[in-house]
């Protein structure tokens, strides 16, 4: 399954790049996948952390993830799908909102999808020169 979604993920991403770089979008995703795979062995798990960006950046629809991976798979997707219509910054500082309840709140291992997302979201916003408190503060982007 983990194969799977990554052949998935980097054929509807392809040709995407990180916004305001050259770096292939692919890599974020399969970052989210590697950070889960360290912290627990969860086929479903990891494949939705390498599918996560697909419904909001690629088109792709849960009910597509649904059928070429499982319910669960999608479900997970969906939990991490963003709203497009704010801002970056505005998507940014809701989901460091978010996140530390729902890491702890939710039950059995989706737990770590979300504080695997959450250590991703410091990483990236480390990388763009972010202040990571509440609210998040980052320079133009």
């Amino acid at each position: 399954m983990i194969s799977k979604a990554i052949a998935f993920a980097n054929e509807k991403h392809a040709g995407q790049v990180r916004k305001g770089s050259r770096i292939p979008y692919i890599l974020h995703p399969l970052e989210a996948g590697i950070i889960i795979s360290q912290i627990v062995f969860d086929e479903e798990l990891i494949a939705a952390a390498i599918l996560h960006d697909l419904v909001e950046d690629a088109g792709v629809t849960l009910d597509t993830i649904a059928q070429a991976f499982s319910p669960r798979v999608a479900q997970l997707v969906a939990s991490q799908t963003e709203d497009k219509s704010r801002t970056w910054n505005e998507r940014k500082q809701h989901t460091v909102e978010k996140l530390p309840d729902a890491a702890y709140s939710d039950k059995g291992r989706e737990g770590f999808q979300h504080r695997s997302e959450r250590l991703w979201f410091r990483r990236e916003l480390g990388r763009r020169g972010c202040q990571v408190h509440r609210p998040v503060r980052c320079p133009s982007i």
